[in-house]
């Protein structure tokens, strides 16, 4: 495999790169540091297969002046636009379904807390054709 991390130091950049890497069919894996208290979202989400409410909980990045409490990574796998705002689609390890996050959550966080990458797997060479006899 290779990565690609993308550079930024406003979080104009990191937006912008994120969406270019979407919008070619990349996903984005985020490494973000996080506050001690999870966030809660604004959207309910239901498991059709027994109408469960799921929680509300997500992990956002920390912001500037929030302290750290640990890590956690998030593969971005697409944005969309609600309501003249734009959001990215979240595939979190804890969760078994998809999270929303608005984008602008990125502005909240420095580039010493949150670091962006692509990551692809190089194309394998064919082994060679044996002849048999």
């Amino acid at each position: 495999f290779k990565n690609y991390e993308i550079p930024w130091t406003h979080s104009v950049e990191l937006q912008d790169g994120i969406i270019k890497y979407l919008n070619q069919g990349w996903p984005v894996l985020l490494s973000f540091d996080v506050p001690s208290d999870m966030s809660t979202t604004e959207y309910t989400i239901v498991d059709r297969s027994n109408d469960k409410e799921m929680s509300k909980k997500l992990w956002l990045p920390k912001g500037r002046l929030q302290f750290k409490k640990a890590g956690h990574m998030v593969t971005v796998v697409g944005v969309f636009e609600v309501g003249g705002k734009q959001k990215l689609l979240i595939s979190d390890p804890n969760y078994q379904v998809p999270r929303i996050w608005d984008l602008d959550e990125l502005k909240k966080a420095g580039p010493a807390s949150i670091k962006a990458y692509v990551i692809w797997a190089e194309k394998k060479t064919e082994p060679a054709a044996v002849t048999v006899p």
